[in-house]
């Protein structure tokens, strides 16, 4: 069996992400919180844990950058339909 080496060839690059990893890991947890808002009435505290953040609060901030409003206003607006 040959051995390889350090070196020895190249290996293939992996692509560049477009996003640092932190930000695409909170997109998931977004995606992921948001729909459970959706289709869910679990609560708010318990949604946040679920979707991967620390707790409510970081949700909450995280809500407010990526879509300009909280969570509440989501599942408000989710009832609605």
């Amino acid at each position: 069996m040959p051995r390889y080496h350090l070196g020895s060839s190249p290996a293939p690059s992996a692509p560049k992400p477009d996003r640092p990893p932190a930000k695409a890991v909170e997109q998931m947890r977004l995606e992921a919180a948001r729909l459970m808002i959706e289709k869910t009435r679990h609560p708010m505290d318990q949604i946040a844990r679920e979707s991967g953040f620390v707790d409510i609060r970081r949700m909450r901030e995280a809500f407010m950058r990526k879509y300009g409003q909280p969570p509440q206003t989501l599942r408000r607006l989710a009832k609605a339909y």
